[in-house]
């Protein structure tokens, strides 16, 4: 075990050579709309969200990171381009408590403003919308509550509610001492069924993703993520049939917290098998507002536009509110002279241990852990 997250990460090394080798193909891929991202949060933080995806979003982004769900999530975002294009994001996170696992499902539909279709004569025949849609599902576990050859003094883990003497202290935790050695490591796999719809023509496929998320016992508060995404069968509408597009993504987040709040940097390194590799960064600061409420301001930059559209265009903001165990999310990014691209989000919590935003899980491999 001592050797899964070093074999994990060496690999995540050695892939973005290969990835950067094919970076220059020429050719190009049909589905793009499975690279259009999911969740305004994500959207706020300039979508670097490899390292830092939780909850239903990380079906999308990581599914790893369905191993930190500590209860059952439903989440809806719409996400406007550029007055034109749709895309709807459904998904649900399901904890496994007793197998340290998490179910997660998600549906994406994608589609646009009615199109003229016409005739070889260019005379017109009527109109159609092209769409496409995605179903997912994904499946994650943790390892490493136990490696480690020697007694640290860190915590292993905790217990909140359930059957313990803990379970009538609402907001509370029982500290679980043990050996802690590298930390945990969040494995995780998605699969998908993808079909698209072009006037009288379709085209279908299947997909999986893999991902890891790692967070590094020695730094407290840190994650490294690695997620390969859209690997798969090839699309086919008539004759030709195209690649999905296939990408790497590589990135690490740090999270620091004082008595009421908390700031989470990020960055990523994109990595598809077409086209150019591009970064994004982003920061996420939260404050606890009142008893049972938080507020969220985010900002973000993505390079994949500045070299075309200019170096504003890359920059992303979002706002978002929590209320007890219902979240409101908005972000937006400006394209320059096509427009804005919005994203609204709404997310309903079911609680178990958790009761309000002012209440922050602590975390088990934390020398500063105490009895709340």
């Amino acid at each position: 075990m001592r050797l899964l997250p070093l074999a994990v990460f060496a690999l995540a090394a050695v892939l973005p050579a290969a990835a950067g080798a094919s970076s220059g193909n020429i050719g190009g891929a049909t589905a793009q709309f499975l690279r259009l991202g999911a969740g305004p949060r994500a959207l706020g933080m300039g979508d670097a969200y490899t390292a830092v995806a939780e909850g239903p979003e990380a079906v999308y982004w990581n599914p790893a990171g369905l191993a930190q769900s500590d209860s059952t999530e439903v989440t809806y975002a719409r996400t406007e381009f550029l007055s034109y294009f749709h895309h709807d994001f459904v998904a649900l996170s399901q904890p496994i408590r007793s197998k340290n696992s998490a179910l997660g499902f998600a549906f994406t539909h994608f589609s646009q403003r009615s199109m003229m279709a016409v005739d070889k004569d260019n005379v017109q025949t009527g109109e159609f919308s092209p769409r496409s849609f995605a179903f997912s599902g994904a499946f994650a576990h943790t390892f490493g509550e136990d490696i480690g050859d020697s007694w640290t003094g860190r915590l292993r883990s905790y217990e909140c509610g359930g059957t313990s003497p803990w379970a009538g202290l609402k907001g509370r935790c029982r500290p679980v001492w043990g050996r802690s050695g590298y930390g945990p490591l969040m494995l995780g796999v998605a699969g998908k069924y993808i079909q698209e719809s072009l006037y009288a023509r379709s085209a279908r496929a299947f997909a999986f993703d893999l991902g890891a998320l790692y967070k590094p016992a020695m730094l407290e508060g840190s994650s490294l993520g690695l997620a390969l995404r859209n690997l798969g069968t090839k699309e086919k509408f008539i004759q030709e049939a195209e690649n999905l597009p296939m990408e790497m993504d590589i990135g690490a987040a740090y999270m620091h917290s004082w008595d009421d709040a908390d700031l989470r940097p990020a960055v990523m390194l994109s990595l598809p098998y077409y086209g150019l590799p591009s970064a994004q960064a982003g920061v996420e600061y939260s404050k606890v507002l009142t008893e049972g409420a938080r507020g969220s301001l985010r900002f973000g930059f993505k390079s994949l536009t500045a070299g075309d559209l200019g170096l504003f265009s890359g920059f992303t903001f979002g706002i978002g509110l929590e209320i007890v165990r219902v979240r409101i999310d908005f972000a937006c990014q400006t394209a320059a002279e096509l427009g804005q691209t919005y994203r609204m989000g709404l997310s309903w919590r079911w609680a178990d241990s958790y009761e309000s935003p002012a209440y922050r899980e602590p975390d088990p491999y934390s020398p500063d852990f105490r009895l709340r």
